[in-house]
């Protein structure tokens, strides 16, 4: 770690472990709303508001332009955080994300996928499942290749301790693709990407995962029923999940609150019997994930994002 020396802003009465690993959550995330996102550090929604704006104070976080005094504030990391991470953490500079503006941001889509990111994380705490790895759009666009169609939501790859705790053994991994919808995109699209993802998991050309599962978060039950039908259609009901997403917030995200698709498309009034942690146990014996590179980040940051 740099000596405080390196960073004359940070108040030495605060906790430096806390604060870099806020600032590390805030680079991973790009955007960071403090309603979605401030319940992993903190319980009161009064010190999730004040303590970000200290940050701020001292150079750490910026805010961006608010329209109305109403709007909540978003951070994100400044340029000398960034830097500063990077030698802090040891992470990869590509990792933490610094956006220029919100200019083209869909808000919805964005929060609606920060607030999954940190369910995971806060889920995963304390559990025998464990995040090893949640990669972005941003990030897997530029690892697209010609050969893979299809650029999902988010990449998330989970990871489940030896049931007998023994040290030595290699956990069991699985991948999961995320697709956010946020109720206006047409069945066809979604049919077409079905398309893609059965092509591309056939080749193993999937962002370098041999396996994987698609988890479609969806607004509403009736929405998730309609996308199951047509994800039945073109063939990918084998390897699809559905659930609403405001069931997988708030650290949830590990609760029963999944359906198969070939099962939400046959009764739409059945509930939902399965969970990241279940589907994976049912299918780790033949599921197999190839880690796209290590992430140096998660060793150096206690309770670190993945």
């Amino acid at each position: 770690m740099t000596t405080n020396a390196a960073w004359p802003f940070l108040d030495p009465r605060m906790d430096r472990e806390r604060v870099v690993r806020i600032c590390y959550m805030v680079g991973r995330l790009g955007y960071f709303w403090c309603d979605d996102c401030g319940f992993i550090f903190w319980k009161q929604r009064n010190t999730a508001r004040q303590y970000p704006a200290q940050l701020v104070k001292r150079g750490l976080l910026e805010t961006f332009p608010r329209q109305s005094p109403a709007d909540p504030h978003v951070y994100r990391v400044s340029e000398r955080t960034r830097e500063w991470l990077v030698n802090e953490v040891g992470c990869d500079p590509n990792e933490l994300w610094r956006p220029a503006s919100m200019k083209h941001l869909n808000v919805p889509a964005a929060r609606g996928m920060c607030r999954f990111w940190c369910s995971l994380m806060a889920a995963c705490k304390g559990s025998r499942i464990r995040l090893h790895r949640f990669l972005p759009e941003r990030q897997l666009r530029r690892m697209k290749s010609a050969t893979c169609p299809i650029v999902p939501d988010a990449l998330l790859v989970l990871e489940v301790e030896a049931p007998d705790g023994k040290q030595g053994r290699s956990a069991a991994q699985a991948a999961w693709f995320v697709e956010q919808d946020n109720g206006t995109e047409r069945l066809k699209v979604w049919a077409e990407k079905i398309r893609g993802y059965r092509s591309s998991l056939r080749s193993g050309h999937l962002y370098g995962m041999r396996d994987g599962r698609l988890l479609v978060l969806a607004p509403s039950r009736k929405r998730a029923a309609n996308i199951s039908r047509t994800v039945v259609a073109a063939g990918g009901g084998q390897f699809t999940f559905a659930a609403v997403a405001s069931t997988l917030e708030g650290g949830c995200a590990l609760a029963s609150v999944l359906w198969r698709a070939p099962t939400l498309a046959a009764d739409e009034g059945t509930e939902p019997s399965d969970s990241l942690l279940s589907a994976h146990e049912s299918l780790s014996r033949s599921l197999s994930a190839t880690p796209v590179r290590p992430d140096r980040g998660c060793k150096h940051v206690s309770g670190g994002i993945s």
